[in-house]
């Protein structure tokens, strides 16, 4: 629980960051924090399924939109930048890749819910499914930043997928990045429900508390104040999120195993 608690606090002040850095210069962070937060929380308490239809409801229009964007970013960039493809080397990307394993960590958290699905078999096809598509989403996307910027610039910017749309221009239009804003805050919402009900879960489950959807508000307040407190977030929470990454992957990558020799151990898996 500490360490969703701490992922939810780092990520959120870094979609504060950016909505106010990227879009709503004059408007105070504290403000952008409240309206962020309040909309996920309220998201997050009206439970698992409200936050599953709305999702479904709004996933092709996010898609869409990103995919367009991604299109675009890929037209308008430079192949030769791509080049060499293993840039520093494969063991570099090897050693990269496994030190920061947030996306492996999200779906870890997503197990939590499975015992409310009533299919098995589908909360495995989908998760699966799920996985092999954010990948290469997030493959494709990290070659059109890089077809746009370059390497190192890509390697020194904080929010490249933004930087990215306001680069890119369609036609007559320069501000593209204003169409394709409102999905990614839509998308933005969804995630923060998602991980504000999971970790009011673990603490309903740590302190054996029934109806735990009734301490969202009190936990997205919490994230709040401690994320307002740091100093100059798109420095510092960076840095503070780069140092938290480090730290527990070795974790979440011996989980699954630790797990299953304890079941092993247990006898579970001849059940």
């Amino acid at each position: 629980m500490a360490i969703q608690s701490y992922a939810i606090i780092i990520d959120t002040a870094i979609y504060t960051d950016i909505i106010g850095t990227m879009y709503f210069t004059k408007t105070p962070a504290l403000i952008i924090y409240i309206l962020l937060m309040a909309v996920s929380a309220y998201g997050a308490k009206k439970g698992l399924e409200h936050i599953g239809s709305f999702a479904w409801s709004v996933l092709l229009w996010i898609k869409i939109s990103a995919f367009a964007a991604l299109i675009m970013i890929c037209i308008q960039g430079e192949i030769d930048f791509i080049f060499p493809i293993l840039g520093p080397g494969k063991w570099e990307i090897v050693k990269e890749s496994t030190a920061n394993s947030s996306l492996f960590a999200d779906f870890v958290y997503f197990s939590l819910i499975a015992p409310l699905i009533k299919s098995s078999k589908d909360y495995k096809k989908w998760k699966r499914l799920g996985l092999i598509f954010v990948i290469l989403e997030l493959s494709f996307a990290l070659f059109g930043f890089v077809l746009v910027f370059d390497y190192i610039a890509v390697k020194m910017m904080n929010y490249p997928f933004h930087e990215a749309i306001r680069y890119i221009q369609f036609g007559f239009l320069t501000n593209v990045e204003m169409f394709i804003f409102p999905f990614w805050l839509l998308s933005t919402f969804v995630r923060f429900a998602v991980y504000l009900y999971l970790c009011a879960l673990l603490f309903g489950g740590l302190f054996n508390i029934k109806h735990f959807e009734f301490i969202i508000p009190s936990l997205a307040t919490l994230v709040i104040f401690i994320g307002m407190m740091p100093e100059t977030p798109t420095f510092t929470i960076f840095n503070l999120r780069q140092n938290f990454l480090h730290l527990i992957t070795p974790f979440f990558l011996a989980l699954p195993f630790v797990l299953w020799i304890t079941a092993k151990l247990k006898g579970d898996l001849k059940k």
